[in-house]
């Protein structure tokens, strides 16, 4: 969290009340992030309710400022000029890129149906545990508030980089761009958008059209490509200003988790695991070993955890838990990262995982993005970019129809073996 980037300044660190300040902001956090997710809804009402009479106050709508019950819209013209200098910049080199784009376009749907058929095929008649699923990101319900934060940046870039996408292709295209904006649902950022004039947009001819839509998907594709090269960076500046450590860091801990309960916190440093069913000692596990080992455990058994802290703790194995704690902690609620000894006191030991958590996030996320967005569903790039193929032809498009059934019901499977 930027929390921990008060750690950075080592002679701010030897102050008395800098420190008290931190550890006051750090308390407040983790009263909020661990609150029940029902009292967060009623606080999230509250909130809106007030919003909403702001709004109507004040007049807000004629700032672009759209708020509608537990909806919050948000256009601007104002990045109109920068879109458009990009875009007449190097016209030529995105003409480039999104014709592409519009041949990755069907690499990216075949990867996007294959994946998810397989997934569901290997839930009903495989292996229940490995099983991936789509998780609705919903903060404080299927993701826990403290968790949200590290979604936040890379959830954002990427929906903006994709409308931004289609802003320039579609300047290109010689269609108009009225204005950029956000929608927001809860407190949670759902999408950016562009709006472009319909008129201009339907008058172009296909192939103008075509790369319009298959834009954004090339952007998501294009900055996940980018962001892989950071991966090799982080380990330089881990390697700098860390040593590899004896053991593993717990990152975060899942409100209500086995490991909460057994009273296990953030911060402290994993050096065994002792099932007790065989007797047997795991000592100084990598991250992969033990998520394996505890993924391995039945119902009921006992495990005693080792630390570095010299305190034990014991943890009674849980039933397999839903699929969508797998990105908040798995079956136990523990987040795990190698622990990185700091070679400098002012430094902490969560960073190289802030770090490296931002960048996969950002990469991952843009993947999703474009291989959900590829589906050939009406609302999506993916299903503007396959109807506008299968003008003219009744069997395309009544292929098209079926593909838009089976990419639905799809998702909603991925979605419910989730839970």
């Amino acid at each position: 969290m930027n929390i921990y980037l008060l750690s950075i300044f080592s002679l701010l660190r030897k102050n008395f009340f800098v420190r008290q300040v931190e550890n006051l902001i750090l308390s407040r956090v983790n009263k909020f992030s661990d609150m029940n997710w029902i009292w967060f809804l009623i606080i999230i009402g509250i909130f809106w309710i007030f919003l909403y009479l702001i709004s109507k106050q004040f007049g807000l709508s004629k700032y672009g400022i759209i708020v509608a019950p537990f909806i919050l819209i948000i256009k601007t013209t104002k990045l109109n000029k920068a879109i458009e200098k990009i875009s007449l910049k190097y016209q030529k080199e995105f003409t480039l890129l999104f014709k592409i784009g519009t041949y990755l376009y069907y690499i990216l749907l075949i990867i996007s149906l294959t994946g998810l058929s397989i997934n569901i095929i290997h839930h009903f008649f495989f292996s229940k545990s490995e099983s991936v699923g789509l998780v609705p990101l919903i903060p404080g319900i299927t993701l826990s508030l403290k968790r949200f934060v590290y979604f936040i940046f890379p959830l954002s870039i990427a929906l903006l980089a994709h409308e931004i996408a289609h802003g320039i292709a579609a300047i290109n295209e010689k269609i108009s761009v009225k204005g950029i904006g956000i929608f927001i649902f809860l407190i949670m950022l759902i999408a950016a958008f562009v709006e472009l004039d319909q008129g201009e947009l339907e008058k172009s001819d296909k192939n103008s059209r075509k790369r319009v839509y298959a834009a954004g998907i090339t952007a998501n594709i294009l900055l996940a490509t980018l962001f892989v090269p950071l991966i090799g960076v982080n380990n330089i500046f881990t390697s700098q200003f860390y040593e590899q450590g004896d053991g593993i860091l717990v990152v975060g801990v899942r409100t209500d988790s086995p490991a909460e309960k057994a009273g296990i916190k953030e911060g402290i440093v994993i050096i065994g695991i002792l099932i007790t069913k065989n007797n047997s000692y795991i000592q100084t596990p990598t991250v992969e070993k033990l998520v394996f080992v505890m993924n391995s455990l039945e119902n009921g058994e006992i495990i005693i955890i080792l630390t570095l802290e010299q305190q034990n703790y014991t943890l009674v194995t849980p039933p397999s838990t839903p699929v969508k704690n797998s990105i908040d902690g798995g079956r136990f609620g523990l987040l795990l990262f190698q622990y990185m000894k700091p070679k400098y006191s002012f430094l902490s030991p969560k960073l190289p995982y802030i770090i490296q958590e931002e960048i996969f996030l950002t990469i991952n996320l843009n993947l999703v993005l474009a291989l959900i967005n590829v589906l050939p569903i009406i609302v999506f790039d993916g299903g503007k970019f396959l109807y506008l193929v299968a003008e003219g032809s009744p069997n395309r498009k009544k292929l098209f129809n079926l593909l838009q059934l089976l990419s639905l019901v799809l998702i909603v499977l991925n979605v419910f073996i989730s839970f």
